[in-house]
């Protein structure tokens, strides 16, 4: 928030309110003209809100199954972050709030931010919030080597994150987005974002205070800050809208320690703008401390659930794990590839699941032939079941041009119902053998078509480290690499091939993941030569 912009908001403020009646606070100046009630003929004051200790979020809190995001951009980024296991409304929330602010750095250097793949790192292998982070200083940010890769880099924004919350079916994130360069920080905030895992509600920090609660808030911060307000007729002015709305934008750091109270953070521009160069007025990080008692008045339901789950000291019972390939991921900021096996299944393709398995951010997608699922169904059923994708590649591995249309679907709905009776799941597409299609087969066909990007020719038998080069070298972000699970130096490359893509930074998604889980149309098709026919 701009100083100078806040100066003359409460200039302007002081010359327009002339008539004004105090507030009433009940949190900050005594009762006046009480009420009669039931103990001692007045209502017991609610307890005050004072002002606590600058309030450090906690970061050494472990959750289970959390997926770390890392990317690298040669447009001036760096940042992590954490999405919650599978489909949580969170994890689309914290996207967008991440991706902004690397479109916005992008949009500096006149450029869109697109993801990008790197020279192969170990480096790449650990990714999400490293602990601590967010509770360094701006500067230590920008220098830390472990918030970046390469060492060294032309970087302008850092982002860092720490999990903060894990309470009941509640779960916080603290973001720092710090820009700046080797010598300067420019700018440093804080955005956390909250939700329930359970009801899927999501909300920034300020958003879990009510905005009916802020005159109060604001009242308590001037009281404890010792700031004087102005005066009308010998009464106390009330902060006009803009006022209150400055002061809701400023409480980023918003949370709650062991007791559920909660601890809210004011940025010191608001304080700053609040002093108005008074030099009575110390201006130092300022956290408003509110009793869990009053969490319902001053909270929304979400944030009031929070600080329920925080003073009843609720252990962890958030979303379980789930495979990779059911994970949420945002393909539009980190980089993708789509590592696909056709022909299967086989007695091989065992091999190549155990490689899957085995490795975080990583599922295939298998094209299968229906003739091949009797006697292989356990295989098949344990690819769906570890969160691989089953994709349609024919009855048979004809020619689909040399078909007639009957004979094209009579390929295509066969495998599709030998393939949902193993899995119970529907097919999403279909892999046409030999790439072979033209807009006839493809709308007899009835699923959307896909092709690939990078085709290693293994069927040749090029050797071992021709399919692990071409597969590794030869990606490049939405990409889809072929490779079939029937030749034994294929699957023996499995494994290198993922460490391989791994360690270039990739995310190693099903086709559907790569394509956003949106139902593609049937007439759909993904080619890098494009449409045959």
């Amino acid at each position: 928030m701009n100083a100078s912009i806040l100066s003359s908001r409460r200039s302007k403020m002081l010359a327009a309110l002339t008539v004004a009646a105090a507030l009433t606070l009940g949190a900050c100046t005594p009762s006046t003209g009480g009420q009669s009630g039931s103990a001692g003929g007045k209502t017991p004051e609610p307890p005050k809100i004072t002002l606590g200790e600058y309030f450090t979020h906690p970061t050494d809190l472990v959750v289970d199954g959390l997926t770390g995001q890392k990317i690298t951009s040669t447009t001036g980024s760096e940042a992590r972050w954490a999405y919650l296991p599978g489909q949580q409304p969170f994890n689309g929330f914290l996207a967008d709030t991440v991706n902004t602010q690397l479109q916005a750095q992008a949009e500096a250097r006149g450029a869109v931010y697109t993801p990008e793949a790197h020279d192969r790192s170990a480096e790449w292998l650990e990714r999400g919030c490293v602990p601590g982070t967010t509770a360094l200083t701006g500067r230590e940010i920008l220098d830390d080597p472990r918030l970046s890769l390469p060492a060294g880099s032309d970087v302008e924004l850092t982002v860092a994150c720490d999990t903060i919350l894990a309470s009941g079916t509640n779960y916080g994130q603290k973001l720092r987005f710090v820009r700046g360069t080797a010598t300067e920080v420019a700018s440093d905030f804080v955005e956390i974002i909250y939700t329930n895992t359970e009801t899927g509600e999501v909300a920034r920090g300020r958003d879990l205070i009510k905005p009916e609660a802020l005159p109060t808030l604001y009242d308590a911060l001037t009281d404890l800050a010792k700031i004087e307000r102005p005066m009308s007729g010998g009464e106390v002015l009330p902060p006009d809208a803009a006022t209150l709305g400055d002061l809701g934008q400023s409480l980023s750091n918003v949370g709650f320690d062991t007791n559920g109270d909660i601890l809210v953070t004011v940025d010191q521009d608001f304080i700053a703008f609040l002093a108005a160069g008074d030099p009575k007025v110390e201006i130092l990080p300022t956290t408003l401390k509110i009793p869990a008692a009053r969490a319902e008045e001053i909270l929304t339901p979400l944030g009031a659930g929070i600080s329920n789950s925080m003073a009843e000291a609720l252990p962890w019972a958030g979303p379980a794990a789930v495979p990779s390939g059911r994970e949420y991921v945002d393909c539009d900021l980190v980089p993708c590839v789509a590592v696909t096996y056709d022909d299967g299944p086989s007695y091989l393709t065992p091999q190549v699941l155990d490689v899957y398995a085995a490795r975080p951010y990583a599922a295939a997608t298998f094209f299968v032939l229906g003739q091949n699922i009797a006697g292989q169904e356990d295989i098949l059923k344990r690819a769906y079941d570890e969160g691989n994708e089953i994709g349609n590649h024919s009855w048979s591995h004809p020619a689909f041009t040399t078909l007639d249309d009957a004979s094209v679907a009579a390929q295509v709905n066969d495998t599709t119902a030998a393939i949902t009776a193993v899995t119970g799941a529907p097919v999403p597409m279909l892999r046409p053998p030999y790439g072979d299609l033209n807009s006839r087969t493809l709308a007899a066909g009835g699923l959307p078509a896909i092709l690939w990007s990078v085709d290693t020719n293994d069927w040749q038998k090029p050797g071992y480290d021709s399919i692990v080069a071409q597969s590794v070298w030869d990606a490049t972000p939405d990409g889809i690499v072929l490779m079939h699970d029937i030749h034994e130096e294929t699957v023996a490359a499995a494994g290198p091939v993922a460490d391989g893509l791994l360690e270039r930074g990739f995310t190693l998604v099903t086709v559907s993941q790569l394509f956003g889980d949106t139902q593609l149309p049937a007439d759909y098709f993904y080619s890098a030569q494009g449409i045959r026919g």
